[in-house]
């Protein structure tokens, strides 16, 4: 989900979003070398964040919301909420 916000963010409002946070971000789950090959298209992130631009490009051409998200961790669980904001941020 975090990898959609950015490549989003990056497509509608700051081409640099989060350039050069996001892989402290994504090394916070701890995650190992063998399961990301695993589960993502690649390993170099701006391969992966171009290809959901222009996924969002070609889907969603009109489309300039604003998407956030967070996760609340509340009595062991965990929540997440998305939210989505119409107009300029």
């Amino acid at each position: 989900m975090m990898l959609a916000h950015i490549a989003w963010q990056r497509e509608t409002s700051d081409p640099n979003y989060m350039n050069d946070k996001y892989e402290k971000e994504v090394s916070l789950f701890n995650f190992s070398a063998k399961k990301l090959a695993a589960e993502l298209i690649s390993t170099d992130w701006s391969e992966i964040f171009q290809r959901m631009q222009d996924y969002k490009k070609l889907r969603f051409p009109d489309d300039n919301r604003m998407v956030t998200s967070g996760v609340l961790k509340l009595y062991g669980l965990t929540e997440e909420e998305i939210k989505i904001v119409e107009g300029e941020c």
